[in-house]
């Protein structure tokens, strides 16, 4: 979408616009979210067999920053805000929590490549992420939405500030808030560098994005 009036391409828009609506039709059903109320997110993956209706953090901050489907960009960020800024929540990698007896269990508890991570709370399974807040931060900013960026700034220093000791560990556990995963990830440290950021900059910052 981008190259094509650069490179003089306008298949290339034409294909953009294709693979958007297709992200669409895909992504986006038109019955209410499956884990509760009307719906504000995407579909986190398919399957032949069935759609993953958890909040996949990361895909919505992404799609919202790219705003490739505009239409869908406001209810993805008004969830975040009513779902869980409202509430004093920071916005965890994935959720709901799959728990140990839900259907989700046995292929979560048996996909790991050095040793299982996903325990209810931690890693991507309701672990809260720096580097997603970020851009989460940058999505809210990229919208005009300064109220919800400095809530969310707000919402993580107060949860650094009540650390004992902290790293720049990959993630915070979902409940207890303690800071998890390996020590000294920069891309921990670049969540909070955008965090800053979306909170200083008007939306006009971060055009060049789209």
């Amino acid at each position: 979408r981008l190259l094509a009036p650069l490179a003089g391409r306008p298949a290339w828009a034409e294909k953009a616009a294709a693979i958007a609506r297709v992200i669409d039709e895909r992504y986006w059903p038109s019955t209410d979210w499956q884990c509760g109320g009307p719906r504000r997110f995407p579909v986190a993956a398919t399957s032949p067999v069935r759609t993953d209706e958890h909040l996949d953090l990361a895909a919505c901050a992404l799609l919202a920053i790219a705003d490739l489907l505009p239409h869908r960009s406001a209810s993805i960020l008004d969830g975040m805000e009513q779902g869980f800024l409202a509430h004093g929540a920071l916005v965890p990698a994935f959720s709901p929590v799959i728990h140990e007896g839900d259907r989700d269990w046995d292929a979560l508890a048996g996909y790991h490549l050095h040793g299982f991570r996903n325990r209810p709370h931690e890693y991507h399974n309701g672990g809260i992420w720096p580097v997603w807040l970020g851009w989460l931060g940058v999505a809210f900013a990229r919208h005009g939405r300064v109220t919800a960026s400095g809530t969310l700034h707000a919402l993580t220093v107060a949860h650094l500030l009540r650390l004992t000791h902290f790293d720049f560990e990959e993630y915070f556990h979902g409940e207890t808030g303690e800071a998890l995963g390996t020590a000294g990830m920069a891309y921990t440290a670049t969540g909070f560098v955008l965090l800053d950021l979306a909170r200083q900059r008007g939306p006009e910052a971060w055009t060049w994005m789209a």
